[in-house]
Formats: C-alpha cells, sequence, structure tokens
C-alpha cells in the first residue's frame, strides 16, 4: 500500500468505531505527526455513508487553543506549516479533488 498512513474500513467494521479512529487519526495532535492518517481506504458497500458522516463530523470538530480543554482541533505549528498544508491541498485540486470539506486555512479565531 506504500506510505502516507491509510486507513482500511471494511464494509462488516464496528462504523462508530472507525470514524472516531479515523477523526482522531486525520485531526488529533492537528494532524502534525508522523503517523497522522493521510488515507482512508473504505470498501465499497460504506462508501457513502461513512463519507458522508465523516465530512459532517469533520465539520463539526471545535478548532482553537489548544491549551483549551473543549478544543478538539488546535493550532498549526507555525506559518510555514500552514502553508505547507495549502500546497498540498492545491496539489489535490491540480490533480483531480474534489473537496467535501474545509481546503483553507482558517483565518478568523475562535
Amino acid at each position: 500500500m506504500g506510505g502516507k498512513n491509510a486507513q482500511i474500513v471494511m464494509n462488516d467494521a464496528n462504523l462508530e468505531l472507525a470514524l472516531e479512529g479515523a477523526l482522531w487519526g486525520a485531526f488529533g495532535t492537528t494532524g502534525q505527526r508522523c503517523t497522522a492518517t493521510s488515507r482512508i481506504l473504505l470498501q465499497s458497500g460504506i462508501v457513502k455513508e461513512f463519507t458522508a458522516e465523516f465530512v459532517a463530523r469533520a465539520q463539526s470538530l471545535k478548532v482553537g487553543n489548544g491549551l483549551d480543554a473543549s478544543v478538539q482541533v488546535g493550532p498549526q505549528v507555525n506559518a510555514a506549516q500552514i502553508e505547507t498544508s495549502q500546497r498540498y491541498v492545491d496539489i489535490a485540486i491540480a490533480e483531480g479533488a474534489h473537496l467535501l470539506t474545509g481546503g483553507h486555512p482558517l483565518t478568523n479565531g475562535p
């Protein structure tokens, strides 16, 4: 499967556990660890349900000050990392990706 930290979810998976694992894997520590989930590979029977629920949950994550215990996604480490993330989004779009949510730096604080 190569690199880039794939998470595989099969048709018979416990979707609640898989969704929680995917959210933590992708957004925990703001995705700034070497083991952060970068790809989610779904078996065909759960693609629509999993994707819709994952997007909804991602959109509801609380973003803000990482020292606030209620915050689920803290800031990226510095401006250079924000630029790197944006560069990868831009590459994905140029290669044909269709974003379902996000894809831009947050400019307003909570």
